[in-house]
């Protein structure tokens, strides 16, 4: 309870100096007492709490519900080994989304300058930069966390492949859907994406019960469940929110059947590396663990050339980060 209510009193402290310090230093651009919103903008502002804190609760009821179905109808000694599991993904994911959601407020930007072509391009590449990122960090915990887990805990607190790829693939699907929720956020769409969140988290809930209690499918179940309504409800309505309503594009044909094919490959080439990785570097130790490292990362990069060769934003960010490295050299030699 002491750790619960610090936290709480430490955000609203940081909200309030952070408030009052941005008062102060923009305070010519900020005549609180002498303006009143309109009523449209009290409308708009309104409806954007409301659904951003729908996307919230939708998505706080989805990720952290897991433990108590867990708990309440497998196993606690299974919950803990799925905890130990989740604390990996959770710290890989807070490193990334910090990377993805550094980018927001050039969203921000664009939006504004409201270029529609430079909007989808940017979409594109974010998509691009995004999708890379998730698919070698979920080849990473295919092949990776399970070895892992046994050096640092036993082999007694391994789970099955099953549920490993369950887990990373739905990690892959949340990673992907860092580049849609960015642009929701900058572009303010929050009123569609949280009643999406909110209808999501009531199919997540009946869903894992159908599963746990009518089919008695464990935790497996329960991941599939949320695979299957990441990959039908959120892939496709928050891309459609970002095109539709923010981009006014009409959304590429068969998205959906396309991403799908791309997690079937995620698998695929999961099932690969995890083959070959069991035949050269079989053994539970620091050493060993950090070859089959190296060997997934390696591997991971060549496999997904193949999804990227004929994009051009492959290009683009090749001349991009080239274009960056000969302007620091050209610096240090001045």
């Amino acid at each position: 309870m002491g750790f619960l209510i610090s936290q709480i009193l430490g955000t609203v402290l940081s909200n309030f100096i952070i408030s009052r310090k941005i008062n102060h230093a923009y305070a010519e651009l900020f005549p609180l007492k002498a303006y009143s919103l309109t009523k449209e903008d009290k409308k708009r502002l309104i409806q954007s709490t409301v659904g951003g804190m729908g996307q919230k609760i939708g998505s706080i009821v989805v990720n952290n519900t897991n433990n108590l179905f867990i708990a309440s109808f497998v196993s606690l000694s299974v919950t803990g080994i799925y905890s130990s599991y989740m604390m990996i993904i959770t710290g890989l994911s807070v490193v990334i989304s910090q990377f993805v959601n550094a980018i927001t407020a050039t969203i921000g930007h664009r939006v504004v300058d409201n270029n529609k072509k430079r909007m989808i391009e940017l979409f594109d590449r974010h998509q691009f930069l995004t999708l890379g990122i998730a698919f070698i960090s979920a080849e990473a915990l295919i092949n990776l966390t399970t070895p892992f887990v046994k050096v640092w805990l036993g082999s007694e607190f391994a789970l099955d492949s099953l549920s490993v790829y369950l887990i990373a693939v739905n990690y892959f699907i949340n990673i992907v859907r860092l580049s849609f929720l960015s642009f929701i956020q900058a572009m303010g769409l929050f009123k569609m994406s949280g009643l999406k969140s909110i209808f999501e988290a009531v199919i997540n809930l009946i869903g894992c019960l159908v599963a746990l209690v009518i089919f008695k499918s464990g935790i497996n179940g329960l991941l599939f469940v949320t695979l299957v309504i990441n990959l039908l409800l959120n892939v496709f309505s928050e891309s459609y929110i970002v095109y539709k309503y923010g981009i006014h594009a009409e959304m590429p044909k068969k998205f959906l059947v396309k991403f799908i094919c791309v997690v079937g490959y995620l698998v695929g080439c999961g099932m690969l590396i995890s083959y070959i990785s069991e035949l050269l570097f079989n053994g539970q130790n620091i050493d060993t663990f950090l070859l089959r490292c190296v060997f997934t990362l390696f591997c991971s990069v060549i496999l997904y050339m193949p999804i990227t060769a004929h994009s051009d934003n492959l290009k683009y960010f090749f001349n991009y980060f080239r274009k960056n490295l000969l302007m620091r050299k050209e610096r240090e030699e001045a």
